[in-house]
């Protein structure tokens, strides 16, 4: 068992490659585009493409963070 886990949230300014590279485990962020919810999962949800596409035409968004209970369950 280990004594600790380095984890971080992913709206840390490091790529997806670089964490896994060095095994730092993630906890995803939510975010709402149009009241519908994606995680904050390096664009393999909605692909940045479309994700900055839609907010071009306009679509309402909001951002969450993680609430506690998910915290102590990572």
């Amino acid at each position: 068992m280990k004594k600790y886990i380095l984890s971080c949230g992913s709206t840390v300014d490091l790529t997806l490659e670089h964490l896994n590279e060095r095994k730092i485990d993630y906890i995803p962020f939510t975010y709402f585009i149009d009241e519908k919810e994606y995680k904050d999962d390096f664009g393999n949800t909605i692909s940045y493409k479309d994700f900055y596409q839609k907010i071009r035409k306009g679509a309402i968004t909001k951002t969450s963070q993680i609430n506690e209970a998910q915290f102590c369950e990572h």
